[in-house]
């Protein structure tokens, strides 16, 4: 499940990182990129409305290797 834009993700990390983007988050659908957003919170809004589902993918661009877990639960609306 979401290979592709994990795939997308790790094309577009080292780009993200020169930019200086640590810590922001990217929002990605299939193979395009919907943006980055500081916060998760405002990265899971522009990814319902952009997408208008909550089909798409969301990870913390940092460096490879770090290691971070996140859970994230939607209520139905």
């Amino acid at each position: 499940m979401f290979t592709m834009e994990q795939n997308v993700y790790n094309e577009r990390l080292d780009g993200w990182l020169r930019q200086r983007l640590e810590g922001h988050f990217a929002v990605i659908k299939e193979s395009e990129v919907l943006g980055t957003e500081p916060s998760f919170d405002s990265a899971m809004r522009m990814g319902i409305r952009k997408t208008r589902s909550r089909e798409f993918f969301v990870q913390r661009i940092q460096p490879v290797g770090t290691i971070e877990w996140m859970s994230h639960i939607a209520a139905n609306e």
